[in-house]
């Protein structure tokens, strides 16, 4: 049978009818949904962390946390349990392991200082399913620890908000001390991360002679993020967080030789562990942004390369030291999204590298047997932020005392016997890059101020001895290179465009020289790391535009104090002495005559142009006015129309109402951040490159 249209039009009317008959059910069905939609309050009546009949009926006293989050997890997926946590004295202690949260949660406490959920320290506070809507307002979670690595407060697929909250001394090992993120959201809104701390596991160590094992890498001290669909942060403070990779697992000892089989060698250690976003680490994923928060004092350290074995008796080698782990982005990592970030205060966070460990001894009876070498010491990028390989557009923003250090190379040690040994070489210093901001994407740094951030470079490990035996003498290992200090301020590998930004007294400094083994004859010492741009520094092919930028008091090298191979703009100040930019467009030499660093009014600390700057009304107007400056200082002040000033403070502008700064929620529970990180009282060097941060694993 054929099927014959005898007219298109005929059809139109009567699939019109369909498709309107069709909708108007299915808003029908979406209506009776809402309507349907019912909101459950609960009220919990006790601290313990008990099982009662309130879990059934959500009314029956008393009623537990635990009880509470059950009763919401039996009700239809578009209901919301809405649960009052009373102000106490004494905590909500959860002692039997998560609360697994099911369906759609709210939590309100009574304010983070008098509301406090203690996860008692033998798991994570809160797992979300995928899909489900959490709320947590004005509480605080505490000592909450997940070894799996899933988050130490909370482990999150769903869609999760913290409004004036407090998330402090929780701890995982692997993915977020904080939050682990994993296919959800995540909105955070004055609200407090403390002292919370991710710690990779340390290597297996070797068996039979056999290497140890390299430690495990740690992401995001305070919040770790993977396939998030948002994530948002507003007026927000991030203090003393950390990630720390594992150490690497020690080399096992050689095997002494027998009649018929020779001695073995000594293992090798495993490589330090990585440590990744001292406070965030965001896999690559969507846009993500973060808006007039602070962090201070977070910190990503490598972990330690593992020890070594030593070699069998009757002749071997030593193993060979093993190298420290790299460290990037002691406050923020973004692993390739795009992040805004803006009116935000970075201040004294850091990258810290792993050490390398040492060589151990050869031993020889009759023969010879050498000293193992010093393994190098990890890299380090990213004293606040690290953008590998995604989009960072900082506005009206401000970073100092931020550091990015690598550590130093292990020795190499020497060797005995009858007939001597060699010494091993010394390890090379790992190399840093980018006292605030290392990048390997696309960046946009607008409006802002770079101050005393620095990149230091690890010093050169020392040569081994050669050892003296009855007949003869082995020669001294070489010391080992100090690794190389890059951007002070901001390394570059990537594409980037600075414009209206103040950078002042940053550091680049190459780590030292190993010295050399003595030995018949000596070694040869190490050579001395290269220091590249105190201020700004683009490397490794990438390009970086500056323009109506103050470059002042940097310090990097003879040639290299403010910048190095960037491309100019034009209108730059590069403040005499030190002219090591190659500006040519426009340029000024003057004094820029900076204030100290302070509230001048705005969201964020600045350095007002003192009465004689240079800086002032020397800029181009044209840039000043267009997008990203787009006619505004860092505070958020008009720029002058016909001529604007170089740099982030336009001059002589008064600002009619300083905007304060965001206020801080409530107060932290007790156990405030950490002290500092020592810095190591070593030479500065810095990076070269700008290694791309390794995805977060997947649960």
């Amino acid at each position: 049978m054929q099927l014959r249209v005898t007219s298109w039009r005929t059809c139109v009317p009567r699939f019109g009818m369909v498709a309107a008959l069709l909708g108007a059910l299915l808003l029908a069905a979406l209506s009776a949904a809402a309507v349907g939609a019912t909101n459950f309050p609960v009220t919990v009546t006790t601290t313990a962390d008990s099982n009662n009949t309130c879990a059934a009926d959500g009314t029956t006293p008393p009623c537990s946390l635990r009880d509470a989050i059950r009763f919401a997890n039996t009700k239809m997926s578009a209901d919301t349990t809405t649960i009052t946590l009373p102000a106490n004295g004494s905590p909500y202690a959860l002692t039997q392991g998560r609360a697994a949260i099911q369906a759609n949660v709210t939590i309100n406490g009574a304010g983070a200082s008098t509301t406090v959920i203690n996860g008692s320290s033998n798991d994570h506070i809160f797992s979300i399913s995928v899909g489900e809507i959490v709320t947590l307002n004005d509480l605080t979670l505490s000592n909450g620890h997940d070894i799996l690595g899933g988050g130490g407060a909370i482990s999150n697929s769903g869609r999760l908000t913290l409004n004036n909250c407090v998330v402090s001394n929780n701890s995982a090992g692997g993915n977020g001390g904080g939050v682990y993120t994993n296919g959800g959201s995540i909105i955070v809104t004055n609200s407090q991360f403390t002292a919370n701390q991710v710690t990779g596991a340390a290597g297996s160590p070797g068996f039979s002679g056999g290497n140890g094992d390299a430690g495990r890498d740690a992401t995001g001290g305070a919040i770790a993020i993977t396939l998030a669909s948002s994530f948002s942060v507003t007026g927000s403070s991030f203090t003393g967080n950390s990630a720390t990779g594992g150490s690497g697992g020690d080399g096992d000892s050689g095997r002494s030789g027998a009649p018929n089989s020779p001695p073995t060698h000594g293992g090798n250690g495993g490589t330090g562990g990585g440590a990744t976003g001292g406070a965030i680490a965001i896999a690559p994923t969507n846009s993500f942004s973060i808006t007039g928060s602070r962090f201070t004092r977070n910190t990503a350290m490598g972990g330690t390369g593992g020890d070594v074995g030593v070699s069998g008796t009757g002749a071997g080698s030593g193993g060979n030291g093993a190298s420290g782990g790299s460290a990037a982005g002691g406050a923020i990592v973004n692993g390739g999204g795009t992040l805004t970030l803006t009116s935000s205060t970075f201040t004294t966070n850091q990258a810290i590298s792993g050490g390398g460990i040492g060589g151990s001894s050869g031993i020889a009876n009759g023969l010879y047997g050498s000293g193992g070498g010093g393994g190098g010491g990890g890299g380090a990028s990213g004293g606040a932020i690290v953008n590998g390989g995604g989009t960072l557009t900082l506005t009206s923003s401000t970073f100092t005392t931020n550091q990015a250090i690598s550590s130093g190379g292990g020795g190499g040690d020497g060797s005995g016997g009858d007939r001597g040994g060699f010494g091993g070489d010394g390890g090379g210093g790992g190399s840093a890059s980018g006292g605030a901001v290392a990048t390997g994407g696309t960046l946009a740094l607008t409006n802002s101020t770079v101050s005393a951030d620095q990149a230091t470079g690890g010093s050169g490990g020392t040569g081994g001895f050669g050892s003296f035996g009855t007949f003869g003498s082995g020669y001294g290992g070489t010391g080992g290179t100090g690794g190389a200090g890059a951007g002070g301020a901001v390394a570059n590998t990537g594409s980037g465009a600075i414009g209206n930004t103040t950078i002042t007294a940053n550091s680049a400094r190459g780590g030292g020289a190993g010295s050399r083994g003595t030995g018949s004859p000596p070694g040869q010492n190490g050579a001395t790391g290269t220091p590249a741009g105190g201020g700004v520094a683009n490397t490794g092919g990438g390009q970086l535009n500056v323009g109506n930028t103050i470059l002042s008091a940097n310090t990097g090298g003879a040639t290299t104090g403010n910048c190095f191979a960037i491309t100019d703009d034009g209108h730059n100040l590069e403040s005499n002495p030190t002219t090591t930019c190659g500006f040519t467009i426009a340029v000024q030499h003057g004094n820029p005559n900076l204030d100290t660093l302070k509230d001048n009014g705005g969201p964020t600390q600045t350095m007002a142009l003192l009465p004689g700057s240079a800086a002032k009304d020397t800029a181009d107007p044209t840039a000043c006015a267009a997008p990203p400056t787009s006619g505004k200082d860092q505070r958020g002040i008009a720029r002058r129309a016909d001529q604007c000033s170089i740099g982030a403070f336009e001059a002589d502008i008064a600002v009619p109402n300083a905007v304060p700064l965001p206020p801080r929620p409530g107060p932290a529970p007790s156990g405030g951040p950490p002290n500092p990180i020592p810095v190591p009282s070593r030479s500065m060097p810095s990076n070269g490159g700008v290694p791309n941060p390794a995805p977060l694993p997947r649960r």
